[in-house]
């Protein structure tokens, strides 16, 4: 079974730390791969480290539309599971 993780609505100023961290859970779980629709040259540069340092075949894929690579993934047969967190 084929795994990755789109992360919707990331706001650069704010989400750094928990874009990285749910990239390197999707790595840790097994996960291929994290597509992101927008770009942080600091997220992209730590999951790229981390992949260097401890290897795997992790990528990360910035600037995709995301209802695309939903739409994409479901007609190759994919499943497509909604996660979301709340908080203030």
């Amino acid at each position: 079974m084929r795994v990755a993780v789109l992360r919707i609505g990331h706001r650069p100023e704010r989400d750094k730390r928990i874009t990285t961290h749910v990239g390197l859970v999707a790595r840790a779980f097994g996960a291929e791969e994290m597509l992101m629709n927008g770009r942080d040259a600091h997220v992209e540069e730590s999951l790229a480290d981390v992949a260097k340092r401890w290897g795997g075949n992790f990528a990360l894929k910035a600037d995709v539309s995301w209802k695309g690579e939903a739409v994409r993934w479901k007609d190759a047969g994919g499943k497509v599971v909604h996660l979301t967190m709340y908080g203030s």
